[in-house]
């Protein structure tokens, strides 16, 4: 066998390798959830939504030892403190945690809840976590929820893996102390214009929301293509010029079949990821219609008058309802959450509901999802069907695109409806605008 052949039977090689490597399907981690049942609670504040924030504290390794994550790394050489503690040393924990995120300003995932439904928390793997769930306050009442610190994966009596948890946050309530003011004598003030050389104080900069990465960056694959290019046409050159350049050759061609076996596997994942949420967005939309009770006419007016909550009311699994786009042949499960973790599965909803505020709602740009939204035409219907049975159907008003940071500015567009996901690059957001009918 030559050199040459050698040289290519090891970027061969190379390239099966690396492919795997790049491909976690091929040893996925085992996934739970964590349901937070609110109902135990038995308490209906006015206005019942607030944040849930999720932090992993630390995973386990192959050999199944406690490993902190990088924010918590200061705690890694006191894991027996955690794995030994019993009921009341573990909710002492949960505060000195909850302590100790606030101070070090740590950001967790954030979920929406109604403190009034159950809510899931999916796509957890095993490890430690901790749970911290703002206050709601009322004009009387403030309610409290405690840190809940707690493993995964829960075990039944059994020993059995349970691959969902639930827990029930413990919570106080507060009195809030009303003040009288006696009525003071209304005072009139001029405004005052700048001195002359001062510049007026800007307003306050944006917040840093910012839309989910609902995408793969394209500059990646590009720029590992253009690596495996110029590596092939180095070998290429090299193999030339032999006997004298048959290293340089060797090695440029296994770099250039390893760059385009990184692209085939980034790719590979990706649809092998597409898949699995299309497998398991059918099984959603089942279990959402077999407990959805009849479709009613679709709402007009919006019920105009009528009391509703601030968000959309959503099934024990985390689902407000399912939305049909019929040009596209697309029917999809709609989550109450949209984060990282959620959008692997199904779209979600990052703000608003159809009767308050602008509803915007965000999905992966893979096919089955909403990778072919770009391509609706104006006055398309679009509708959305909540789980208690009600119809919102919307028309397709304006397709454009905007910047991950511009949350607040769709917001203010004025729409009943916006749908977004990550344009062709991966860098912008695809932005389709719907109004109801």
């Amino acid at each position: 066998m030559t050199r040459r052949w050698k040289y290519m039977l090891c970027g061969i090689l190379s390239l099966v390798l690396l492919t795997a490597a790049a491909c976690p399907v091929f040893a996925k981690e085992a996934q739970t959830a964590v349901e937070v049942n609110f109902k135990a609670c038995d308490f209906s504040p006015e206005q019942p939504d607030t944040d849930l924030y999720c932090y992993q504290v630390a995973e386990y390794d192959e050999n199944s030892q406690l490993v902190f994550t990088k924010e918590f790394e200061a705690y890694e050489t006191q894991p027996e403190l955690f794995l030994n503690a019993n009921a009341s040393e573990q909710q002492e924990l949960a505060e000195t945690l909850a302590a100790y995120v606030k101070d070090k300003e740590i950001s967790g995932t954030a979920h929406r809840v109604n403190v009034t439904e159950n809510y899931l928390v999916s796509g957890l793997t095993d490890g430690l976590y901790l749970f911290v769930i703002d206050s709601v306050e009322t004009e009387t009442e403030v309610y409290k929820f405690v840190p809940a610190l707690f493993f995964l994966p829960g075990l039944d009596e059994s020993g059995i893996r349970q691959e969902t948890v639930s827990i029930t946050p413990k919570h106080s309530m507060e009195t809030r102390e009303t003040e009288t003011k006696s009525p003071e004598t209304p005072t009139t003030e001029k405004p005052t214009s700048p001195e002359p050389g001062t510049v007026p104080s800007a307003p306050n900069p944006p917040s840093g929301e910012r839309f989910p990465q609902t995408g793969m960056r394209l500059w990646v694959l590009e720029l590992l293509i253009g690596i495996g290019c110029i590596m092939l046409i180095t070998a290429w050159g090299a193999g030339r010029r032999r006997p004298r350049k048959t290293k340089v050759m060797g090695i440029a061609l296994i770099a250039g079949i390893c760059c385009f076996g990184t692209v085939a596997g980034m790719y590979g994942h990706t649809l092998m990821e597409e898949r699995q949420a299309a497998v398991g967005m059918q099984d959603i939309i089942s279990d959402i219609r077999s407990e959805q009770p009849a479709v009613m006419e679709d709402v007009q007016n919006l019920n105009a008058g009528a009391k509703r909550p601030d968000s959309c009311p959503a099934d024990e699994n985390g689902y407000i309802g399912i939305l049909e786009i019929p040009d596209l042949s697309l029917e999809l499960p709609i989550s109450s959450s949209c984060t990282l973790d959620t959008l692997k599965y199904t779209p979600g909803c990052l703000d608003g509901c159809p009767w308050n505020g602008t509803f915007i709602l965000g999905a992966h740009n893979y096919r089955s999802q909403f990778g072919r939204i770009s391509g609706l035409e104006i006055g398309s219907t679009v509708t959305f069907t909540d789980i208690e049975g009600i119809r919102y159907t919307y028309q397709v008003a304006d397709i454009t695109e905007a910047e991950p940071t511009e949350v607040q500015a769709v917001r203010d567009a004025g729409h009943d409806m916006a749908l977004f996901t990550c344009n062709w690059s991966g860098a912008r957001r695809t932005i389709v605008y719907c109004d109801l009918k």
